[in-house]
């Protein structure tokens, strides 16, 4: 799920499109549509039958002789090469017996295939063709795979990383790249289950590119990992897999020695980096480029692929969070991610720190001994959950936050090589342990002190405190009965942001968070827009810095008919917003427990927490009754569900949505911000509003009366 918009433009959502993801796993099948907001984040576009969408990438497929797909072959990671032809195109016309023996290996490995362009066209989507022996390949019923777990990127100038006011490489021509690339017509990057990213234009209308209708496909991505899959996939009797089916995510990055094929002058580009998810063991890193007049790719826009059999890559595993991005200490653009899940016998669980433009490994963080190995009591085969960078008032990565699916927090130090993992434990160890996993991307905000070894300060940082939900959903042992309570938790890292490990940091436990409690006395029933969601508070209860590091809030107190007793889970990143945190949950159902992995029709209940992030107190985030004044209250909970994974909040800020302000600053109580949040199935308001004061008490109990 994405929504369109450039850093700066979010007061409204008027005209603003949502694109969506659609998808069956039973034959595969997909779209990717696109449909127009009013003011407050409704469908402008409403008939009989429900929002009508200003287009689908299945209706604006491309003619076949329109159609290209770029690959990279014989690439190695480890000793990159920005040779062009390394990079291929395939389209209508290319013959098998011409492709690299890398490709033809691949793709005719039962030497069933014909030499001709036939299993190309097939790849390129056109139906029928046929083997060589005359049988008839997979007839599809739409153009575009399905996307279970990789939702739709917008590629443009959603996010602005502020670079000109660090000290970043390049730091001096940020501002014009940064308005570049708000200025060129947007992309959609989808990756998908057909083994391809597609690349739709995701310009707002059908003139902005002559002759390329919105939503029309630019151009595809094959990683050679999931060509691999395009035998089983033509096959009549082919049951669903995962191809590629990881996140795709966008990140600025420098380039200094200009690596690329065309070679020239050192510039910004816009990154897309992507995963296989739970297709396989490999990551790729491609390019969305920016023109003259479009971000139109070409084959030498794929810059890079790497899977565990790269030097440097034994312990890669099933990555399914997103990638994050930026620059170190020393110079380098690094992607950051963690090794992912199931790496099999032997191997570590750690971070991986990526040359961003070639793949190539700068370094791998190992867990400490008896946390990382899957031969260990404390290891098992699932690793790293979603990382967040922390970086210095010069924009720079010196530290980074993950969980673990043992339910470990753990914060790796990244100022200077060798990189290690900080305090040589966990920050903090969930209660439950394997049984209250962190998986969802962390969100951290800058600390303001307040014990005996930093004394409070409204205006500089001591350390940070990191949000975590908790919960896992991978595969059926995830579901299993009687569930494990899951919480969120907020931890006090004391380590300043930019220094050494703070001494004698003691690991924080859980006696040493103060809890805050749902009361479900206060529940509110919404009104007019907000019909159909209901309403509650959470408690308000002081935390003393002097004595406690941290707070957390349990889930599973707010249930429905029918859902898992306890079931509630986070496994969508959180957020900042203002100084709140915004937490999504979902509750599987009891029965039936495969709806939300078969079908984006099945929506399963939604609870969205939008809590202080420094104590885990109630805010004023919602306007249940839609009188256009935010309320005081925290949780809403949603049985039609919608907002499970892959939400956006349109909101006008510098960075990342999950790290701290770029000024290191402790972000006051609450900033007044307002905003929207919009998932699969709707769009809400959100606040991180002030308390009613001075003369707005007069006239707010005449319009809406206290309850």
């Amino acid at each position: 799920m994405a929504v369109s918009g450039n850093s700066g433009d979010f007061q409204s959502l008027n005209s603003k499109l949502k694109y969506t993801t659609e998808y069956q796993t039973s034959d595969n099948s997909g779209d990717i549509k696109a449909f127009a907001l009013n003011a407050n984040g409704g469908y402008a576009n409403v008939t009989a039958g429900g929002p009508l969408p200003s287009w689908s990438a299945n209706d604006r497929k491309p003619d076949i002789a329109n159609r290209k797909i770029f690959s990279l072959s014989d690439y190695n990671a480890d000793a990159p090469d920005r040779a062009a032809d390394k990079r291929k195109e395939l389209t209508s016309a290319t013959r098998l017996d011409s492709l690299p023996g890398d490709f033809q290996l691949l793709l005719n490995a039962d030497n069933l295939q014909k030499l001709d362009n036939s299993f190309i066209l097939y790849m390129l989507g056109e139906d029928p063709q046929a083997d060589a022996n005359g049988s008839i390949y997979r007839s599809r019923k739409t153009y575009m795979g399905a996307s279970v777990n990789s939702p739709a990127a917008f590629v443009g100038g959603r996010i602005n990383m502020a670079y000109e006011k660090g000290g970043v490489m390049g730091s001096n021509s940020y501002v014009d790249y940064k308005t570049r690339k708000t200025t060129l017509p947007p992309t959609i990057f989808a990756a998908t289950n057909n083994g391809k990213v597609h690349v739709l234009n995701g310009a707002k209308d059908n003139t902005t590119l002559p002759g390329v209708p919105a939503g029309t496909e630019l151009a595809q991505f094959m990683p050679k990992g999931a060509m691999a899959a395009q035998l089983d996939l033509a096959k009549p009797n082919y049951r669903f897999r995962y191809t590629l089916d990881g996140p795709v995510v966008d990140h600025d990055i420098y380039d200094k020695d200009a690596q690329t094929p065309e070679g020239g002058p050192a510039k910004w580009r816009q990154l897309v980096f992507g995963t296989a998810g739970r297709a396989g063991s490999f990551m790729y890193g491609l390019e969305s480029p920016m023109n003259a007049n479009d971000r139109t790719p070409n084959k030498n826009h794929f810059l890079w692929e790497l899977d565990k059999t790269t030097t440097g890559y034994a312990d890669l595993a099933n990555v399914t969070n997103n990638p994050t991005a930026g620059q170190l200490t020393d110079g380098t653009w690094v992607m950051l991610t963690g090794s992912g899940h199931y790496a099999g016998p032997g191997t570590q669980v750690g971070l991986y720190v990526v040359e961003a433009l070639t793949g190539k490994r700068k370094d791998f963080i190992p867990l400490p001994p008896g946390y990382g190995k899957d031969d260990t009591a404390n290891g098992g085969n699932r690793g790293l959950g979603g990382v967040v960078a922390v970086r210095d008032a010069n924009r720079r990565i010196v530290a980074a936050y993950a969980g673990d699916a043992n339910g470990n927090l753990w914060r790796f130090d990244l100022r200077s090589m060798p990189f290690r993992v900080s305090y040589r434990r966990p920050l903090f160890t969930t209660p439950g342990g394997k049984n209250q996993p962190i998986y969802a991307a962390p969100a951290w905000q800058a600390h303001p002190g307040g014990s005996g070894s930093c004394t409070y300060s409204a205006t500089s940082q001591c350390g940070a405190i990191v949000v975590v939900g908790t919960g896992i959903l991978l595969d059926d042992d995830d579901l299993a009965t009687p569930a494990t309570r899951q919480a969120i938790y907020g931890i006090w890292d004391q380590t300043p942001i930019g220094a050494g490990d703070l001494a004698l940091s003691d690991k924080v436990m859980t006696t040493d968070l103060v809890e805050q409690t749902i009361d479900s006395a206060t529940v509110k029933n919404g009104v007019a827009r907000e019909a159909g969601k209901t309403f509650y508070q959470v408690s308000a209860n002081t935390v003393d810095w002097a004595s406690k590091k941290g707070w957390f809030l349990n889930l599973g107190v707010i249930t429905y008919p029918g859902a898992m007793a306890l079931g509630e889970r986070v496994v969508g990143d959180l957020s900042n917003f203002g100084s709140s945190v915004v937490i999504a949950s979902f509750l599987p159902q009891d029965g039936n427990r495969n709806v939300e992995s078969c079908t984006a029709a099945g929506s399963l209940p939604n609870n969205i927490y939008v809590l202080d992030a420094l104590t885990g107190k109630n805010t004023r985030a919602f306007d249940h009754d839609a009188n256009g004044t935010f309320d005081s209250y925290s949780v809403v909970s949603i049985q039609q569900g919608g907002y499970t994974r892959g939400n956006v909040i349109s909101q006008n800020r510098d960075g990342q949505p999950n790290e701290g302000t770029i000024d290191l600053k402790p972000t006051p109580t609450c900033t007044g911000a307002t905003g929207f949040l919009t998932g699969g199935g709707g769009t809400m308001p959100i606040g991180n509003v002030c308390p009613v004061t001075g003369w707005r008490r007069s006239w707010a109990p005449v319009v809406s009366p206290p309850f």
